[in-house]
């Protein structure tokens, strides 16, 4: 395990990554682990899903989307919601529920951005085997995507395309761009996304880049602002396609063209207030141990935080619960 000072570097002034405040002091990301999957070569895309610590992967030109635990072992296959094969796509699974066109995808389910025939277009399916539950259609013009994300923060999903080398901001009922925003804004270092990915980290909002020709992950505002880079080289992470955000327990999961996927901690962590079982994940468990909290008048399970136990914390709860913290 080697540990590398990844502090954020804009012009000499060094930015965490908590919040990316200049002066708030560099963190450590580490190389935690590192698998290469039998079942495939060089990868396309990645994703992460919390609900079931299960690892979503994508090799290039197959139809088929693989399903690895933490470990690296492997769980299942299916085969993608679009049936193409190609190498212009991504996978994403929201923790709460999005609507697609005019369907409601429930939490946790799959978000397939595709873009390897036209137009550019988004599906939700159901993550156990792919079974399609939406899909929206984008314009042409758009450019083609190669990695997309959910932003909780601004029920959104982000799209990054590798013709234009823009990051657009999308709304997945009506089909519509928000917003557009250059990887590389002015005044940043140059950075071209070819295979590439983006995902948000949920404890800062903040968009997070990477692409096989570069050794650094880039880091945006939702806004476009640029925050800085930080530099993988060193921990020998090579040619990125996909990054995906394990946000509970700091860690993102990196895939390459090579068929190696890395795991890399030291990411800031979101704390979920209904995690009462503290081991990361948000499951049935967590909604008994919450309960029999309530039901023994234990203030653990104040939820309002107004010092009294009351159907407000319960139904607080349950609408946490849902929406995946």
């Amino acid at each position: 395990m080697r540990a590398v000072n990844m502090g954020l570097v804009l012009g000499t002034t060094a930015i965490g990554l908590g919040g990316f405040a200049p002066g708030a002091g560099a963190q450590t990301l580490t190389l935690l682990d590192s698998f290469n999957p039998d079942e495939g070569g060089s990868i396309n895309s990645i994703g992460y899903r919390h609900r079931d610590a299960e690892v979503f992967v994508h090799f290039e030109h197959n139809a088929l989307v693989h399903v690895y635990d933490r470990a690296g072992n492997f769980l299942r296959s299916f085969t993608k919601p679009s049936g193409i094969g190609g190498n212009d796509d991504d996978l994403d699974f929201p923790r709460e529920g999005v609507v697609v066109g005019s369907t409601f995808a429930p939490p946790d389910s799959m978000l397939l951005i595709e873009n390897d025939n036209t137009p550019p277009r988004v599906y939700a399916a159901r993550a156990s085997d792919g079974v399609v539950l939406a899909q929206q259609d984008f314009s042409n013009s758009l450019g083609t995507w190669v990695g997309g994300a959910w932003s909780h923060a601004r029920d959104t999903l982000f799209a990054v395309s590798y013709t234009a080398d823009v990051v657009h901001e999308l709304d997945l009922q009506n089909g519509t761009a928000l917003n557009s925003l250059p990887v590389e804004p002015a005044g940043s270092p140059s950075f071209d996304i070819f295979y590439g990915d983006i995902d948000i980290l949920r404890r800062d909002g903040n968009i997070y880049a990477v692409s096989s020709s570069q050794n650094s992950i880039r880091v945006l505002s939702p806004t476009g602002v640029w925050l800085g880079d930080l530099d993988v080289d060193a921990m020998g992470i090579r040619s990125m396609t996909g990054i995906a955000f394990d946000d509970r327990r700091g860690e993102a999961w990196i895939s390459s063209t090579n068929g190696t996927i890395y795991r890399v901690g030291g990411f800031d962590r979101f704390e979920c207030q209904i995690d009462f079982d503290e081991d990361t994940n948000i499951t049935t468990n967590d909604f008994f141990v919450f309960l029999t909290l309530y039901q023994a008048g234990d203030l653990t399970a104040d939820m309002t935080g107004d010092g009294d136990l009351n159907t407000n914390d319960f139904f607080l709860f349950l609408a946490l619960f849902q929406g995946g913290c």
